[in-house]
């Protein structure tokens, strides 16, 4: 018997969602695999200059005064490295 339209399109979108949630969880494990190599990494000199110039505009009342959201990403990311020290 031959499948409807509707029928068609369910079990298409069921495939579409279950490739997209594996490309999804390989992304995942890629970016904890990159964030647990940075973990133990202290931040470089410009990176620290960048926290230094983000970290007082983050609670600023105006918008224009505020980081952008790729400056807001880019920040939480490396303050989680904040108090790592160099080791000698």
């Amino acid at each position: 018997m031959a499948k409807g339209v509707q029928q068609l399109q369910d079990e298409g979108d069921k495939a579409r969602r279950k490739g997209v949630d594996a490309l999804n969880v390989k992304n995942e494990k890629k970016q904890k695999s990159e964030a647990a190599k940075l973990a133990k990494t202290p931040l470089t000199d410009k990176e620290q200059a960048f926290i230094a110039m983000i970290e007082p505009k983050m609670n600023c009342g105006r918008a224009v005064d505020k980081p952008s959201a790729a400056q807001i990403l880019r920040y939480s990311k490396l303050v989680k490295r904040k108090d790592l020290v160099a080791e000698e």
